[in-house]
């Protein structure tokens, strides 16, 4: 079997309520889908997702380098040589980037050849890797910032509350846009309406100096949180570990790697947690490395976003405690929510539990009529 070409659709969804993190007021929510094709008339498919960072640019930056610079080197190669094929990728890619944009057009096809290995084989995913558990836990993430003041506390209550309802085991909320001192009392607040029983985690998306992010975890040490996601600018490896040394508070940091290496040094400055994202770590093949490296070093890893890719993570590694996951009709999902509505009904279970599609591949079903409502040529063109 060779690989005879590839496509890209650019997707975008403008939001109708605005929300912020930390750091990023999110207006939209964008996805690229990559199709590989082959001689005997396999495809494999993938998908990778942006928030119209950098000036609006990062979905159209994405597509660029994959069609540009990515998936014409892989034209005329064997599908099923995956190893060599991101080794490749990687190596030939070092002089425009070991880390971003690159990488993350890399994920897409490594994913993309995963599930294709999967359908010539009538095989799914996670059964190829290796399957180690029937479903996967999951927490509802959320927490989002919206209307600062009190309303944006009674938001948070009623969001949190709708969770505890539903029987998640774990929640996650924003923090780090606010005075430290003012976010605390929102993590007090959420945790004192959701009660010991439900794990709070809280993301600080990248906000903090070293002197915040100490602060912070030193207020909320009484609070008695499940962990800190991402306190400080990923590349300060010193920082963070100088962090991790002074405090009990377990920190989480993964999402903004970008391959084995990285994760190894986070593991090694402290990090009690891995939340990296097979969307921007290389894909399954790099997950896996990584997955055996926290399983080495007793780290749990707790995939970050699209449950719909990483549900295959979760069922294959016994150091997955859980994956992150959005109930339906959060506005900056609404996107996926359409697109991949086919996979999630077959995905879900019951709140806070999903179970990887039986079938060939990664499981990913497209809703053709979505695709063709969001399609755009460029999220600029759009802004």
């Amino acid at each position: 079997m060779v690989i005879t070409g590839a496509k890209t659709t650019l997707l975008y969804r403008r939001s109708n309520t605005i929300e912020s993190n930390a750091v990023r007021v999110i207006y939209g929510r964008g996805a690229i889908i990559t199709e590989i094709y082959t001689d005997e008339g396999v495809t494999g498919h993938s998908i990778i997702t942006g928030m119209s960072a950098a000036n609006q640019s990062e979905e159209d930056y994405l597509k660029y380098t994959l069609d540009r610079v990515v998936l014409p080197m892989i034209i005329g190669e064997d599908p099923f040589k995956r190893e060599y094929i991101w080794k490749k990728l990687f190596r030939d890619t070092t002089r425009i980037g070991r880390m971003g944009a690159p990488v993350r057009a890399i994920s897409a096809v490594d994913m993309a050849l995963w599930d294709l290995a999967g359908k010539a084989y009538g095989m799914p995913v996670y059964k190829m890797i290796g399957q180690y558990r029937d479903e996967v836990a999951c927490y509802a993430s959320g927490g989002y910032y919206a209307n600062i003041g009190e309303n944006d506390i009674q938001m948070l209550a009623d969001e949190f509350l709708e969770y505890k309802a539903m029987n998640f085991k774990a929640v996650k909320m924003k923090v780090g846009r606010l005075p430290v001192r003012e976010d605390v009392k929102r993590v007090a607040k959420v945790k004192e309406l959701i009660g010991d029983d439900i794990m709070l985690l809280v993301d600080a998306n990248e906000a903090w100096t070293f002197n915040e992010a100490l602060e912070f975890a030193r207020g909320v040490e009484p609070i008695g949180i499940g962990w800190l996601e991402e306190p400080l600018a990923p590349d300060d490896t010193i920082a963070l570990k100088e962090l991790c040394s002074r405090t009990n508070v377990p920190i989480c940091c993964g999402e903004t790697e970008y391959h084995k290496w990285s994760v190894n040094r986070i593991i090694e400055a402290g990090c009690k947690y891995v939340n990296a994202d097979l969307t921007r770590v290389g894909g399954i093949t790099e997950m896996i490395k990584i997955a055996g490296i926290c399983q080495l070093r007793n780290v749990p890893l707790a995939p970050h976003s699209i449950p719909e890719l990483h549900v295959t993570i979760g069922a294959c590694f016994p150091n997955t405690p859980f994956i992150e996951f959005w109930k339906a009709g959060r506005e900056n999902q609404v996107l996926f929510d359409e697109l991949m509505a086919p996979s999630k009904e077959k995905m879900n279970v019951r709140p806070g539990v999903l179970r990887p599609v039986d079938e060939p591949g990664l499981g990913l079903e497209f809703d053709p009529d979505v695709i063709k409502k969001y399609k755009v040529d460029s999220v600029l063109s759009v802004m």
